[in-house]
């Protein structure tokens, strides 16, 4: 009861703090080659970014992105057979590793074909 009751401004800088986050990665992948967000996220603390790469599979871009990138995602394949074509990106993480990620993806991305 304390916890629905009590003071709530805890809950609403939290809230803004994942806004932002979110924003960050909707940025990011704006800014990334062969990735786009058709549904903007507004109840969890992730994104399903589609992905564009001819002649990769959504595994085989997660793994590159890792190789590549340093950057952990989730392959939409491990949602269900749909999810194939997208990428999970997490932003439960702060803001700055939001950002930091989001330039590694982007540059990973960029490398694709020049490997």
């Amino acid at each position: 009861m304390a916890a629905l009751k009590g003071d709530q401004a805890c809950v609403a800088r939290m809230v803004d703090e994942f806004d932002d986050r979110r924003r960050i990665i909707l940025k990011g992948i704006e800014n990334s080659a062969g990735l786009t967000c058709p549904v903007n996220p507004k109840g969890a603390f992730y994104v399903f970014a589609k992905h564009d790469v001819a002649g990769m599979n959504t595994s085989e871009l997660a793994d590159h992105l890792l190789e590549k990138g340093g950057v952990a995602v989730v392959p939409g394949t491990s949602f269900g057979t749909g999810g194939e074509g997208y990428l999970r990106i997490s932003y439960a993480i702060s803001s700055q590793n939001c950002r930091e990620g989001m330039e590694r993806i982007a540059h990973a991305m960029a490398l694709l074909g020049r490997d």
